[in-house]
């Protein structure tokens, strides 16, 4: 189950490229891609380490004008669509 104590790690399959400040991802063994706008990109390069969910609201609410409240809610929401298109998982 998905807490903030969860720690999250991108999915090594996934490829992804940045294009125009957006990122791209692209899941090969479904053939499905994505974009990810602004926030969604800085989330996927803060994810290049495994990091829990409470350190990733952390660093986004010192880069973003966003209440802690607002952003844990928005996050959680965002990794939970991450790890249900199998970008992200859970370790």
């Amino acid at each position: 189950m998905l807490s903030f104590q969860s720690t999250i790690g991108r999915n090594p399959e996934i490829l992804f490229s940045d294009v125009d400040q957006e990122i791209i991802l692209m899941n090969l063994e479904s053939g499905s891609y994505f974009t990810l706008n602004a926030v969604g990109s800085e989330i996927w390069n803060l994810l290049e380490s495994d990091m829990s969910i409470d350190a990733l609201v952390h660093e986004l609410i010192t880069r973003f004008e966003i209440s802690v409240e607002d952003c844990q809610k928005s996050v959680m929401t965002y990794i939970q669509k991450l790890i249900d298109v199998a970008a992200v998982s859970i370790h």
